[in-house]
Parts: C-alpha cells; structure tokens; sequence
C-alpha cells in the first residue's frame, strides 16, 4: 500500500493519545552523531560520545505535505523549532533540516 506524505509522516511520529502511551510508539531514528527518540511528550537526544542524554518537552508537531516540525522546549525553557523532511524509503530514512548554524543531519530508523 502506498501512502501519501502527510500519512507516511504520521506513520513516522504519528502522536498517540497520552492515555495510553506503550513502548510501540516510541519512535526512535539514529544519526551518525546523536539518536532520537520521541514520544508524544518529550524529544530524548542520546549522544553517542557517551554524554548524558538531553531530554526536551515537546509542545507541537506540525505536519506538511513533505516535513513535520516539532517545536520544543530547551534545557533553559527557550522555545525552539527543528523541522525533518526528505523522508525516503516509506520514511525509513529521513533529515533534520539546516537551521542556522546547526547542520543538516540524517536519520534512520534504528
């Protein structure tokens, strides 16, 4: 079955009602330099230097037809915004896009 981008992200952090939250909705993607895991609430930063993870609440998704942005909130409370597009591979793989000075990373499910 083929799905459209809006559905394949979804499928890809589709956010679950916080009544019932299990282990099958996490969502986790691994990087080269840090994996994420996100659950409805919260965007968990795993370093794989060995630094202790960043956890951040987050406050929004925001779906397109072609990237989610997931706005967030960090360790001093500011308001931030990461967007992921690119989604290839029935969202096997997909980006963190530039913004700034923070580089474009890739991403796949681990």
């Amino acid at each position: 079955m083929k799905y459209g981008c809006l559905q394949r992200l979804q499928l890809c952090f589709r956010p679950v009602r916080q009544t019932s939250p299990t282990r099958r909705h996490i969502k986790t993607r691994c990087g080269d330099v840090t994996d994420y895991v996100f659950t409805p609430n919260t965007l968990t930063v795993k370093f794989h230097d060995g630094r202790p993870a960043n956890v951040f609440k987050i406050t929004k998704y925001t779906y397109t037809n072609d990237s989610v942005s997931i706005d967030w909130l960090n360790g001093d409370g500011k308001e931030s915004v990461t967007v992921f597009a690119e989604f290839t591979g029935n969202t096997t793989t997909m980006a963190q896009q530039q913004n700034g000075d923070k580089p474009r990373r890739p991403f796949h499910r681990c």
